[in-house]
């Protein structure tokens, strides 16, 4: 059932990608920079990251 561990620890990893990207996506509001495309780009990559991870938690299941 080491799954079940990793599955976890993905999960806790989520949480702390969305923290992330609460705290930028707040941040780039606060300072409202249109034309910044790497704060953009960061937001962006953090949005696929999180994704990424959310699809990848079920093939941890070795019977998925």
């Amino acid at each position: 059932m080491k799954y079940l561990q990793q599955q976890k620890e993905y999960k806790k990893a989520i949480e702390i990608l969305k923290e992330v990207f609460e705290r930028k996506k707040t941040h780039y509001n606060i300072f409202n920079i249109p034309e910044d495309k790497l704060f953009k780009q960061h937001l962006e990559s953090l949005r696929c990251s999180i994704e990424l991870i959310e699809e990848d938690i079920p093939c941890l299941d070795l019977d998925y």
